[in-house]
């Protein structure tokens, strides 16, 4: 079969929707089945370690897959895995969890995809589950909270969901609890925030003054001696030297910009002690040495003055006359003062440029001390806001939830018989009642598909039923698929069909006599459990190598071609002639709704694996709906026939095989040949085996 498989795959097409389908885009292909790395085969080999198509089921259940993650698909769905002990009943079901849990997160990277994007999984022991209610509510609680790798988490989702499933008025009352918890972390976290800012802007002063072992801390201490004897040449003499060393260097950082700190370097100059006087200093002995100048060059003015002082008193005639004999001692003298005007200026420069230069060495290392600190506060200002807002949109979210659970609360107080039930919390486990509450709270959010915190679509895999006696393990299904009978809900049953008709059976399904469909009372108690069916029996001892070579470290050499998640082959429009042929084997498909609606779900499902769709849509027309005798009239058709024969025209024109046959052959333009038929038996086998 898995050769005939890998024959008729074709890669699926963009097409118009139909009525699986939602959308489509275009997204890189997702790989489900990477290619299996060489190792080295076990001694001896258990139940696990199946490489993916070992078995054949890659391609099957990948198309089971796709149609439980296709955002087109009507739920609830339910899927039967059946097989008898030992054909890989459980291996389908996680390779069918798995491959849907791919599909979500490829649809989820994907900007237009036909696909479920929010899909979780979980999967269920029957073995270990004392009643379907609790198990389910426990396997669905810690599938949706912890997750298996690459799976969204619904934490917070469950946790609403349990909230509405108890005591409305107990609902009210812990919804408040957290409003109450959340606003009082809300107020801490603020007043964390504001101590965080006042940090930030009492930074210089932290990094002066409070914080031990900063740069300018250990640069003050260590030359503690010159800084001291500096700051006491300018008048600082009181008080502790590094303090008034740390206020001269927090003053001077407070002067940004370089017009600013000229500023402070001109007012050096004048402003302390000593300076003053330099600068007087200076000022005498540039007045000096004007006078100087003056006398040595004898000026007309000072000639006449001096003439004038001379007539008035007869003993300056000598002092006159020596100054005018003397006039290069005064340039000497001009020069000396000269001098020493420029010296006191100098030395006023100088005292100034070693006054500011550890003041300026401090502002250096104040700024680098103050950067790395105000990074940090900055970082934590920015966290802090974020964790301030985040609290206070989920305070407000609280405030919304406290509301609607006050509602909820209202309406079952004023509704007479109104039932109250304890918070349900998955783990209690205690009554039945509590786990079937937190389905439907479950049921009531997704129903709506507005909750953007809650998963899409849920798949449950159903386990090890062959475990159960018979009767419980028939009793377990119906009462699952009665528990996910919802909207979003898709449910896989892996059991062995015999084990499940001899409880349906001691349920009283049993019916001896066949109808005139082929159809017994346990044939539809089946059909009502589940919509569609993949058998794991329909391979023979002939079609074991691939499991023969992954068991003995060789893998298949075959490969199922990866899919693209932007498309889906249940999207493909309905090609010429084909909607035309399955309206004329509608009547041979089904005498029912059910058997007919199950007709085209499997064709729409298979469609696009196959080039030519007259076989197929006649295959499984025959497969479905037609009686024991039309089906061997059909084997009797291709009996003998070589591959590239074509079928032969019926012996008996009035059979409705006849005028299938007919309809088929219409609506091919090529002869519908023997090897296609026995294909697409091969291809539908799986989903159409007879339980």
């Amino acid at each position: 079969m898995a050769s005939i498989l890998n024959r008729l795959r074709k890669p699926a097409g963009n097409g118009a929707t139909v009525s699986l389908d939602a959308e489509g885009a275009s997204a890189p292909p997702v790989e489900l089945d990477p290619p299996p790395p060489t190792h080295k085969p076990p001694v001896f080999s258990g139940d696990t370690g199946i490489q993916p198509d070992a078995l054949g089921f890659a391609a099957p259940i990948r198309r089971l897959a796709e149609l439980a993650a296709h955002a087109g698909t009507q739920t609830p769905l339910s899927i039967g895995v059946f097989g008898t002990a030992g054909t890989g009943k459980s291996f389908a079901v996680t390779k069918l969890l798995a491959d849907v849990s791919a599909y979500g997160r490829a649809a989820s990277g994907a900007a237009q995809t036909p696909f479920i994007k929010r899909i979780a999984t979980a999967r269920v022991d029957a073995a270990t589950a004392s009643d379907p209610d609790t198990a389910l509510a426990n396997a669905l609680h810690d599938a949706l909270t912890a997750p298996g790798p690459g799976q969204l988490s619904y934490a917070a989702w469950v946790e609403a969901v349990t909230l509405r499933s108890g005591d409305p008025q107990q609902t009210v009352r812990e919804e408040s609890d957290r409003l109450t918890d959340l606003r009082r972390r809300q107020d801490s976290e603020k007043q964390a925030l504001e101590e965080i800012q006042g940090r930030r802007a009492r930074l210089t002063e932290s990094v002066l003054y409070d914080s031990a072992g900063t740069r300018i801390d250990a640069y003050a201490r260590s030359n503690r001696g010159s800084i001291e004897s500096r700051l006491a040449g300018f008048g600082f003499t009181s008080g502790d030297p590094v303090a008034t060393y740390k206020d001269l260097v927090r003053d001077y950082a407070e002067q940004g910009g370089v017009f600013r700190r000229f500023r402070v370097f001109m007012h050096s100059l004048w402003a302390f002690s000593g300076q003053m006087k330099l600068i007087v200093l200076a000022i005498l002995f540039a007045g000096l040495a004007w006078l100087f100048g003056q006398f040595e060059t004898t000026p007309l003015w000072l000639t006449n003055f001096l003439a004038r002082i001379q007539d008035s008193f007869s003993g300056f005639a000598a002092v006159t006359a020596w100054i005018k004999a003397n006039g290069t001692l005064f340039n000497t003298l001009k020069l000396a003062a000269v001098f020493a005007a420029a010296g006191a200026i100098l030395l006023n420069i100088f005292r100034a440029i070693r006054f500011l230069s550890p003041i300026k060495r401090g502002s250096t290392l104040l700024n680098a001390d103050m950067d790395t600190r105000r990074r940090d506060l900055d970082n934590l200002i920015t966290a802090q806001s974020e964790r301030v807002e985040e609290l206070s949109k989920e305070a407000g979210a609280q405030a919304t939830r406290l509301s609607e659970a006050q509602l909820r609360a209202d309406a079952a107080r004023n509704a007479p018989g109104t039932v109250t039930r304890s918070p349900f919390t998955p783990r209690d486990s205690e009554t039945r009642g509590r786990a079937r509450g937190f389905f439907d709270a479950i049921a009531a959010s997704m129903a709506g598909g507005s909750d953007a915190s809650a998963p899409q679509r849920i798949v449950v895999a159903i386990d090890n039923l062959d475990s159960l006696p018979p009767q419980q393990a028939a009793t377990f299904m119906q009462q699952t698929k009665a528990l996910l009978a919802n909207t979003g809900m898709v449910t896989a049953f892996a059991v062995d069909p015999r084990h499940l008709k001899a409880g349906l059976e001691k349920a009283g399904h049993a019916d001896a006599n066949p109808e005139a469909t082929g159809k017994s009372q346990l044939d539809d108690a089946l059909a009502r459990l589940v919509q569609i069916s993949f058998s794991t029996d329909t391979r023979d001892g002939s079609e074991f190598g691939d499991l023969v070579k992954s068991l003995i470290g060789k893998p298949p050499a075959t490969a199922v071609k990866e899919p693209v998640p932007s498309e889906s082959g249940l999207d493909e429009p309905m090609r010429p002639g084909e909607p035309e042929l399955l309206t004329a084997l509608g009547d041979l498909a089904g005498s029912t709704p059910r058997q007919v609606k199950r007709f085209i779900n499997i064709y729409r499902m298979l469609r696009a694996d196959v080039s030519l769709f007259a076989p197929l849509a006649l295959t499984l027309a025959v497969q479905s709906g037609a009686r024991e005798a039309e089906r061997r009239e059909f084997d009797a058709m291709l009996k003998g026939l070589e591959e590239n024969q074509a079928l032969p025209e019926p012996v008996n024109t009035d059979t409705r095989i006849a005028f299938a046959v007919k309809a088929a052959s219409a609506a091919q333009i090529t002869p519908i040949t023997a090897g296609a038929i026995r294909e697409a038996q091969a291809l539908i086998a799986p989903f159409t085996a007879r339980m």
